[in-house]
Parts: structure tokens; sequence; C-alpha cells
């Protein structure tokens, strides 16, 4: 989880102990193709973050390879992005469902 509107270190849940009103970016990654259990995760650490008050969410779902299938099911979840990471070039770019 990252506090984008803070102060930029390490923190502990005694130094935040609410999301409440906060900007809230959270990261789920695996080093494999996006599945199933991934995507879960991105959406619904996105929707806790939301109950527990976050003013804003961003979630981050950073994987080697997109799925074809599940990418378009993301649609109706705006706040989460999925980004792709070519172990190649080091580089990552977002997938978009085509």
């Amino acid at each position: 989880m990252i506090l984008p509107d803070e102060p930029n270190r390490r923190a502990s849940f005694t130094d935040y102990p609410t999301l409440k009103g906060r900007n809230v970016i959270v990261v789920q990654t695996k080093a494999q193709r996006m599945g199933m259990y991934l995507m879960g995760q991105a959406l619904f650490s996105a929707r806790l973050a939301l109950a527990r008050g976050a003013k804003s969410v961003r979630s981050i779902l950073l994987c080697t390879a997109p799925d074809s299938v599940l990418l378009p099911l993301l649609k109706d979840f705006p706040e989460v992005e999925v980004w792709v990471y070519d172990e190649k070039s080091g580089t990552c770019r977002r997938a978009v469902a085509a």
C-alpha cells in the first residue's frame, strides 16, 4: 500500500491507523501471467480501501503477461490498472483490453 500524499518513507500501521480521507495506491504483483487470484486481489484490495474510507484508490496489478479473457472484465473497474513487466527490456507498459 502506498499513501502518495504522506511523507516518503516506510511506515507501519501505527503511523496511519486509518485510511479515512487519504488517497491510496494498492499494488498486487506476481512474476507470472495475470490470473483470477491476482485479479481478485487487485479488485478487492481496492474495494477494501474504499470501505475503510479512502478518498481515492488506485489499484495496480503488475504481472508478466495479461490475459485476453480476464482483462476485458476489468473495464467496469477503472480503479484497477493492469501493468505488464517485460523482463528483457526492464520496462512496464499498461495493458488495455482490445
